[in-house]
């Protein structure tokens, strides 16, 4: 069995020229490794290109091909045994170790890679976190704290409070950001209040505040009753009465101005003062507005006559008289 200490394989994965042929001193010079193996066996690994050394023979250029150690007892078998061989990577171990736990980010976004192997990173960073100074206008901030070397641009939630308003309320000035919008305030509409009070108020949450008023005061009103119609309205309500009429006089026609003496009257009934009808008691007949002796009569002068008319009455005059029937 053949074994390869561990530094003759450190060597040989070095700095390799891209067709030189490796030999060792005091053996045939056979090609240990040739840049096609070298190839075949680092499929996987990044090569860069640098400038040739001077040296014993020069090459146009070489290629650093990636140094993985040997682990294990130092040494590898390449013989029939070479099942047993250990070529795990232990740079992910190191990275962790190290303070790079990280070998994915959901955001795609990395802080720092693990300078052992740049698959393992510190941190992830947010998805927000992609912008620059000159990237972040206002009304936007832009953050003292980067990750990946790159800010967020953020609205400040002290400056802009409302992530949305409920509707009647009015939004005030807007903030974008990758979150979405913010309102610097949420307010209430102006209240519409009338003389005579609210009928409606707007919903939650403004329902303090009055969206129509009354147009007049007649929620605040009881009309009186109007038998014989209404007088008087209220001045802030026309359509209830204040004041209601009394009687029905004002639709009533009396047929005399009063009732004349030795007459009977009848009155209407929903207006006492005006006369309805009238006619003449027994011994009279009607004559004009009045009524007088229907035959001869007596004169009799009656003693408050006699006080005011001292004196005879003359013929034909009667006042205050009494007739009787021959």
């Amino acid at each position: 069995m053949k074994v390869l200490p561990w530094f003759a394989l450190l060597f040989a994965c070095t700095a390799v020229p891209a067709d030189a042929h490796l030999t060792f001193a005091g053996t045939p010079k056979t090609d240990l490794f040739s840049s096609a193996r070298l190839i075949d066996t680092n499929q996987s690994q990044s090569l860069e290109a640098v400038s040739t050394a001077d040296g014993d023979f020069r090459l146009p250029s070489y290629k650093l091909a990636g140094v993985y150690f040997i682990t294990g007892n130092n040494g590898q078998t390449f013989d029939n045994e070479a099942k047993d061989n250990d070529f795990t990577d232990p740079t992910g171990d190191y990275c962790q170790r190290l303070g790079f736990p990280v070998s994915s980010c959901a955001s795609g976004l990395f802080d720092k890679p693990c300078p052992y192997n740049d698959k393992f990173f510190n941190r992830c960073c947010e998805a927000t976190y992609i912008y620059n100074s000159s990237d972040c206008k206002s009304p936007r901030k832009l953050s003292s704290e980067t990750c990946g070397g790159k800010h967020r641009c953020y609205c400040d939630t002290a400056q802009y409070p409302f992530a949305s308003c409920n509707d009647p309320q009015i939004k005030g000035n807007a903030c974008t950001d990758d979150s979405g919008t913010r309102y610097a305030t949420c307010v209430c509409p102006n209240p519409n209040n009338g003389q005579w009070g609210c009928k409606e108020y707007y919903t939650s949450p403004c329902n303090s505040v009055c969206k129509t008023p009354y147009a007049d005061c007649c929620h605040l009103k009881t009309s009186v009753q109007t038998p014989y119609g209404c007088e008087k309205t209220y001045d802030c309500c026309s359509s209830k009465c204040e004041k209601a009429y009394s009687d029905n006089c004002r639709n009533r026609n009396a047929v005399i101005a009063k009732c004349p003496d030795n007459a009977t009257c009848t009155y209407f009934s929903d207006c006492k003062p005006k006369v309805q009808s009238w006619s003449c008691k027994s011994g009279y007949k009607q004559s004009g507005n009045g009524c007088v002796c229907a035959t001869s009569c007596n004169a009799v002068v009656l003693p408050e006559v006699t006080a005011a008319v001292p004196g005879s009455v003359p013929a034909n005059v009667y006042v205050g008289v009494s007739c009787t029937h021959h």
